[in-house]
C-alpha cells in the first residue's frame, strides 16, 4: 500500500486588467497545463505569506492592491497522482503584468480574458475557477 500523502498549498486567481494570470506548469503533476500561480505552504509560513511568495517567485508580481481568501478546493489521490491535496485559494488584484522567471515552476505566465480563458487549465483551477464564480 503506498505511503499517504497530504500537501496544503496557498494559490492565487491573480485579476489584471480585466483577466487573469494563468501560466503553464513544469513540474508532473498536471505539466503542461494552464495553472494558477501558487504551491506548498513551509513549516512556520502562513498560507498568505506562501501566496505571496509564490506569486513573487511565479510571476514577479510583488505589489498586491487586495488581497482575500476565498476558500479551498482539493483533489483526492488517484491512479494518476497519490497526492491528497487541500489548496487554499485567495483573490488577489494588481496592475502589475506578470513576467516570466527563469528559476520558476511556471512557464509563460499571462494574462487571459475571462471570456477566452484557455482550454487546458488543470482540473484543480476549474475547481478553484467555480469557487471564484461562487459554484464551489
Amino acid at each position: 500500500m503506498p505511503q499517504e500523502t497530504i500537501r496544503v498549498g496557498a494559490a492565487a486567481i491573480i485579476l489584471c486588467d480585466g483577466g487573469i494570470v494563468l501560466g503553464i506548469r513544469k513540474k508532473a503533476g498536471n505539466k503542461g497545463k494552464r495553472v494558477f500561480p501558487g504551491g506548498k505552504i513551509h513549516r512556520g509560513e502562513t498560507a498568505e505569506a506562501a501566496m505571496r511568495r509564490e506569486i513573487r517567485e511565479e510571476t514577479g508580481i510583488t505589489n498586491l492592491l487586495t488581497v482575500q481568501s476565498i476558500g479551498f478546493v482539493e483533489s483526492l489521490p488517484s491512479d494518476d497522482d497519490e497526492t491528497h491535496r487541500i489548496i487554499i485559494v485567495f483573490l488577489v488584484c494588481t496592475q502589475e503584468r506578470p513576467l516570466s522567471q527563469p528559476q520558476s515552476d511556471l512557464s509563460d505566465p499571462r494574462v487571459f480574458p475571462l471570456q477566452e480563458l484557455p482550454e487546458n487549465i488543470s482540473p484543480l483551477c476549474k475547481k478553484m475557477l467555480k469557487l471564484y464564480n461562487g459554484e464551489g
